[in-house]
């Protein structure tokens, strides 16, 4: 009898958590539904501030990280970019990875999570820029790694990390590494001494001789290992 008293209790337990579980989800629906008509009614600021003060109540709601990240990104792109980028990133991992045939909801999530990003992706990219103007690499490093895992197409996230390296002390030279260029790209082989032939045009970038620091030679080979 007492076996299945114990039995009973943890039952109840059981059913009681699941009960709390689907209040949670309700509540935090509840809430993102919220935010979504004020949104369409354009009322950016109060969705805002109603999303900052529920989302700590509600930290592993992935739809309440996306629709913060949004208002954010609506009141200044500019000022808010890290801030929201940092919650479609958490809501991204929140969401995980819908599977084929999945609940419509989640798979719709994810497109929308994707979408913020791919638009957000310029800013990203400036935001890095000002990093490390500001003279911040790391930071200017984090921001333009995830510009070109975002868009690994976009030149610009190419370029700016091409910066960095070049503003790094361990590195003389920056090469920018791009593996689906446009087919309009011109782009200049690297050469190498094996390869070189006298009376070939050659640009030399970079330490000549260890002495001539950040110079570009423009020459022609007249011999080679000489």
């Amino acid at each position: 009898m007492r076996r299945f008293l114990i039995v009973a209790a943890l039952l109840a337990v059981g059913t009681g958590l699941v009960g709390i579980d689907a209040v949670y989800a309700q509540t935090a629906t509840a809430i993102a539904n919220g935010a979504k008509v004020r949104i369409q009614r354009n009322k950016i600021e109060d969705a805002n501030a109603l999303l900052a003060r529920e989302i700590p109540n509600y930290p592993e709601s992935a739809e309440l990280h996306y629709l913060y990240a949004i208002t954010l990104a609506r009141i200044s792109a500019q000022d808010s970019a890290s801030k929201a980028i940092g919650h479609l990133v958490i809501a991204d991992s929140l969401n995980g990875e819908p599977v084929e045939g999945g609940e419509e909801e989640q798979v719709e999530l994810q497109q929308n999570i994707d979408q913020a990003l791919r638009s957000l992706w310029g800013e990203i990219v400036n935001s890095g820029v000002r990093s490390l103007s500001a003279g911040d690499i790391e930071e200017a490093e984090a921001k333009l790694t995830t510009a070109i895992e975002l868009y690994p197409e976009g030149k610009e996230g190419h370029l700016g990390m091409g910066a960095v390296h070049q503003a790094k002390q361990e590195y003389d030279l920056a090469i920018v590494r791009v593996d689906s260029a446009p087919l309009t790209q011109s782009i200049l082989p690297l050469g190498t001494v094996n390869t070189v032939r006298p009376g070939q045009e050659v640009i030399a970038i970079g330490l000549a001789l260890g002495i001539f620091q950040n110079s570009v030679t423009r020459g022609i080979i007249s011999a080679v290992r000489r």
